[in-house]
């Protein structure tokens, strides 16, 4: 393991709580949506 790289635990409920959090990043109706898309 790079000497830099920190390793640390999570609980099972942090990693939960982790995991909802970076879902609510990820809106694949708004990345989907036409009226977003690139007007050129």
């Amino acid at each position: 393991m790079a000497e830099d790289l920190k390793v640390f635990e999570l609980s099972d409920a942090e990693r939960d709580d982790l995991i909802a959090f970076l879902e609510t990043l990820t809106d694949s109706s708004f990345v989907t949506d036409s009226r977003f898309a690139d007007p050129w």
